[in-house]
């Protein structure tokens, strides 16, 4: 049977040995869609990731007029998918993440 006190010496007999996984960090977003993502999408620990409803642009015309207009979110179907394709690539990491640990 073993037993601590049989052991020569101490300083090298390891009891518990405990390791930080290695934890990769959330992929980033496409360039065309960051404007649009909400909230802390680079912490780890974040629950959802959602998106803008809408942006409020400013435009300048030829003769140096601004004007504004709204940009709906959904009006770009691309858009759209560039998110939910990002959002399920940043939940196989969140998966990959935790069965590393």
């Amino acid at each position: 049977m073993w037993s601590i006190y049989n052991v020569q010496d101490l300083d090298e007999l390891k009891i518990l040995e405990i390791e930080r996984p290695d934890l990769k960090s959330c992929p980033s977003p496409d360039e065309s869609i960051i404007d649009w993502v909400e909230g802390e999408w680079k912490n780890l620990d974040i629950e959802t990731i959602t998106y803008k409803e809408k942006i409020v642009k400013k435009v300048k015309d030829e003769e140096g007029i601004i004007t504004e207009y709204e940009e709906h979110f959904t009006e770009d179907e691309n858009r759209v998918n560039i998110f939910e394709n990002w959002v399920k690539n940043v939940k196989i990491g969140d998966l990959r993440n935790f069965l590393r640990k």
